[in-house]
């Protein structure tokens, strides 16, 4: 049986909210939104990777941290976004998509996940929303996806002492690349984030 989480304890975990923002700034905006909102309740920090204008003024305007860079290739993009983010002090290190919303009660369950002693893990269902036609599908993925996806610092910082998690050019397979890069380098493999009948 799930519990709640009491409201003093949300706060005690440390994250680290990594995304990366190309274009489309108009959808960055309702990010930004969602991380004012998880401000509220928890303790977060956000590291923005920004390429493009509008993005950088969104980004300097709500972000705790900008770090500047050209959009492509993808792969250098986020190894240096990972390499600029240990350099802060965290508990949780978090990717979002810069058109991902997270509930409360999906940053919970990753406080669960760390306090029973996880430290990789991510989601492996989701709701897609259609703006253009206001509906919604929910979908099941085999493995953990990059959305919403935690490591814990020691976790990461392991990894990337021996490496990086991307090859410089890599442009597809994102988020399977790092998550066996990962595995590779430190032995853990992520884990889904445990629901009973509750939504993400």
């Amino acid at each position: 049986m799930e519990t709640e989480i009491k409201k003093e304890n949300t706060k005690k975990v440390r994250f680290l909210i990594l995304t990366a923002f190309h274009k489309r700034a108009h959808i960055s905006e309702i990010y930004w939104l969602g991380i004012e909102r998880l401000k509220e309740r928890f303790n977060i920090e956000t590291l923005a990777i920004v390429s493009d204008p509008e993005n950088k003024e969104l980004a300097c305007g709500n972000s705790d941290h900008v770090l500047e860079t050209t959009n492509e290739p993808h792969g250098q993009k986020m190894n240096q976004a990972m390499a600029h983010a240990v350099t802060f002090e965290f508990d949780l290190l978090m990717q979002l998509g810069s058109d991902d919303l997270i509930t409360n009660r999906g940053i919970e369950k990753c406080i669960d996940m760390l306090s029973r002693g996880h430290l990789f893990f991510g989601f492996n269902r989701l709701l897609i929303y259609n703006s253009q036609n206001g509906q919604a599908k929910e979908k099941f993925y085999g493995n953990v996806f990059g959305a919403g996806r935690c490591i814990a610092r020691p976790i990461l910082v392991k990894a990337l002492r021996k490496g990086d998690l991307w090859e410089p050019e890599r442009e597809r397979g994102m988020d399977t690349t790092s998550e066996h890069a990962i595995e590779k380098y430190t032995g853990f493999t992520a884990l889904p984030v445990e629901f009973d009948k509750a939504q993400v």
